[in-house]
Formats: structure tokens, C-alpha cells, sequence
């Protein structure tokens, strides 16, 4: 996506894959242009927010099970612990995951 010089005028194009290749959409120059450069951009720090916040939750209850390792409330083994770390790391990916594939339906067009 973004933005281009073409006889000496800023356009906006957006990049969409259409049938495995890459292919430009005109959007406008101008105030149509930038509306549309927005909207891209906002659609974008949309899915970084997303999973930005799923780690933050995940990340929460976690620090929350650690607390109670570390107050004594339950003995742990290495292997929990890492089951704990792997789980932190897995949810941030599905979050992600989940992000992009949401992206690429909007980019697409395809009915959810």
C-alpha cells in the first residue's frame, strides 16, 4: 500500500493478491487519497491493538500464577513453568494469528 508519483501528482493505491499476484487498486489523489491512506492505517493499528491486548491479558493471568509460585502457595516444576512460558508465547501468536488472517479478509473482500 501507499503512495505514489505518477505525472507529477500524489496517488494512493492500495496492494491486494488477486489470484496469487500482486495488484494495485487506485484509491484517488487528493483528500479522497488520504481518507483512504486513514482508513488503511487505522485498519492496521486495529490489528497490531488487537493483539497487543490479547498479550497483555494473557500476560496478566500469567504474572498472576508466577505471584503465587513465588508466595509459596504451591511448589512448581521446571516443566510447568515452561508449560507456562510456552503458553504465554502461544496465545500472543494466536492473537496475532488471528490478525492478520482478519487483515487479509478485510484486504480481500471476503464475506465472513
Amino acid at each position: 500500500m501507499g503512495w505514489e508519483t505518477r505525472n507529477g501528482k500524489q496517488c494512493y493505491y492500495r496492494k491486494v493478491r488477486v489470484d496469487g499476484r500482486v495488484r494495485s487498486i487506485y484509491c484517488g489523489t487528493g483528500e479522497r487519497a488520504r481518507l483512504a491512506a486513514l482508513e488503511d492505517e487505522r485498519r492496521r493499528a486495529g490489528a497490531c491493538g488487537v493483539a497487543q491486548e490479547k498479550f497483555d491479558e494473557v500476560g496478566r493471568k500469567k504474572d498472576e500464577r508466577l505471584d503465587e509460585m513465588a508466595d509459596g502457595e504451591f511448589q512448581v516444576t521446571h516443566e510447568e513453568l515452561m508449560k507456562l512460558i510456552h503458553g504465554v508465547v502461544d496465545s500472543v501468536l494466536d492473537g496475532v494469528i488471528d490478525s492478520v488472517i482478519d487483515r487479509a479478509i478485510d484486504k480481500l473482500s471476503i464475506p465472513r
